[in-house]
């Protein structure tokens, strides 16, 4: 099963975020680089301790799993350029077929 906007998700990309997982670290944010630039929320880690500050942000009205970032317990590693596909976003069926190629 996939997530159906992540079509390229495979495990070795599932592997490698949980593999980021370690003492005194409550989110994995990955920070990707080309035409996905930025920090990717969605398909990331949070550690049950991440639940903190993400009450923190929503109690201020801060619905942004972003912001995270600025937390210093969340970690935002660059995948292997071999993993990076897993978070090509495909919403309409040209960048389905454009993901395909």
């Amino acid at each position: 099963m996939t997530a159906c906007d992540l079509p390229l998700l495979a495990l070795p990309a599932l592997e490698w975020l949980l593999s980021t997982r370690a003492p005194g670290v409550w989110a994995t944010l990955p920070r990707l680089k080309g035409p996905e630039d930025g920090i990717e929320p969605l398909l990331a880690h949070y550690d049950f301790r991440s639940r903190l500050p993400l009450e923190h942000l929503a109690s201020e009205g801060d619905f942004s799993l972003s912001r995270l970032a600025t937390h210093p317990k969340i970690i935002m590693p660059s995948p292997p350029s071999s993993l990076v596909t897993a978070w090509q976003d495909v919403n309409t069926p040209v960048q389905l077929k454009q993901a395909g190629s």
